[in-house]
């Protein structure tokens, strides 16, 4: 399973849970679950896996936080970079140990993280 599904994987059952304006309906939600369940399993299952799914994710966090220490400028990698980031601030998971890179990277502004902007449901404290 490359990153990026890995990250989807681990993301993906909270957002369906998470205060989120698109989900301001019950429809709305009910609507989510359906697509993206089809799309990446059960949301109950995925969350129960969340330490196999985020053990690879953690290393490369990890080398992460190494290669933005002291970065400023912002180059085309970045537009894959930071939209990954913002799907793992969900993931509560070792917060601490990545929070620079998951907190601000690059010294960017504005970039609302889901975990500092949306409240998350019981199921999903992970």
């Amino acid at each position: 399973m490359n990153e990026t599904i890995r990250i989807r994987s681990l993301s993906i059952p909270r957002l369906g849970s998470a205060d989120l304006p698109e989900f301001a309906t019950p429809e709305a939600r009910a609507a989510f679950r359906t697509r993206q369940t089809k799309n990446f399993g059960d949301f109950d299952e995925l969350i129960d896996r969340t330490p196999e799914l985020a053990q690879d994710i953690d290393g490369k966090l990890s080398e992460l936080d190494t290669l933005l220490a002291g970065r400023e400028h912002v180059d085309a990698d970045d537009f894959v970079l930071y939209p990954s980031l913002r799907m793992l601030s969900i993931v509560r998971w070792r917060m601490a140990a990545h929070a620079k890179c998951l907190s601000n990277p690059s010294g960017m502004r504005n970039i609302d993280m889901f975990h500092q902007t949306y409240r998350r449901k019981a199921r999903c404290a992970f």
